[in-house]
């Protein structure tokens, strides 16, 4: 029974419109190739250039860090045949395999042969075509594919130069491929906004669970809600005795004290204490039942 809607056709890659087409990955392209396969010398980073690996391909962006340098013979020799520029893909083919980022950058740089470069034809988006080998489908197929070579997992170039790659019109392609972007760059700033949700989480667990001092603290609040005020602290002088001091809201603490001259009020060994009866955001001083008090004021 044929359930595939009007205006639409069935192909090797699924149910697409009538007007796209399915072409073959080596006509859409100008240059499918991986990287050098040899490890080189690496260098310092002030007499090199970057040299990227798969490592550097996450979540369908070029993550420009932690990468290594090579000496600038090395590159002019590769950059003279293939040389990465804006607009031109990268593939990885080992290690994590099957994810593609578009080169966004004018400086030069040299790839590993865990990299394949791609080099769409202008009838080709490149922004469409990351977004269309980051896909689930061809994410498959790529890990289909995967040749176990030595142990190792490699995804071959010429398999890919054979892969069947969706072609709607390039105004299409475009539109596509600006919803898709708006919705990473939407998922991006909610990953950010989770990320900073997540540690305001961990920072109040580690005031609520530890008691720890901290710059804010977690109140209950009459209403039953909570809310963070400043946490303020008092410095009071270690010493043997000590007597309980009336606090202003009628209740009672403990803290150290010392009786006899003014000149000799000054102890070593400064321990903090705690503010109010047990811990308070606020208050000032305590009214002194017996003694001489010799911490200071609640600040």
């Amino acid at each position: 029974m044929n359930n595939i809607p009007k205006g639409y056709k069935q192909t090797e890659v699924g149910v697409i419109p009538e007007e796209w087409r399915v072409e073959s990955f080596l006509h859409v392209t100008d240059l499918i190739t991986c990287g050098i396969a040899a490890t080189p010398k690496y260098v310092a980073e002030n007499i090199g250039y970057p040299f990227l690996s798969s490592t550097n391909i996450k979540n369908g962006v070029i993550q420009w860090t932690d990468y290594k340098y090579i000496d600038a013979s090395l590159h002019r020799q590769l950059h003279r045949n293939n040389p990465p520029k804006r607009g031109d893909i990268l593939y990885s083919r080992v290690g994590t395999i099957g994810e593609a980022a578009v080169i966004e950058v004018d400086f030069e740089f040299s790839v590993y042969v865990s990299l394949t470069l791609i080099k769409p034809k202008t009838a080709l988006d490149s922004y469409f075509l990351a977004h269309l080998l980051n896909s689930l489908p061809y994410k498959q197929r790529a890990k289909d594919q995967v040749y176990l070579g030595g142990g190792v997992g490699n995804l071959n170039v010429d398999v890919v130069r054979r892969y069947p790659i969706i072609f709607p019109p390039i105004l299409e392609q475009r539109a596509i491929a600006a919803v898709l972007s708006n919705v990473d760059a939407l998922l991006a700033k909610l990953d950010q906004l989770i990320a900073k949700k997540r540690d305001l989480k961990l920072a109040t667990m580690q005031q609520l669970l530890t008691g720890q001092d901290s710059p804010t603290r977690v109140w209950p609040t009459r209403r039953g809600g909570f809310q963070t005020r400043p946490t303020h602290t008092c410095l009071w002088r270690t010493r043997p005795n000590a007597r309980r001091y009336h606090h202003r809201r009628g209740r009672f603490q403990t803290c150290p004290v010392k009786t006899g001259p003014q000149s000799s009020r000054h102890i070593d060994n400064d321990v903090p204490c705690k503010g109010g009866f047990g811990t308070r955001p606020y208050g000032y001083g305590s009214r002194r039942l017996g003694g001489e008090a010799i911490g200071g004021y609640f600040r």
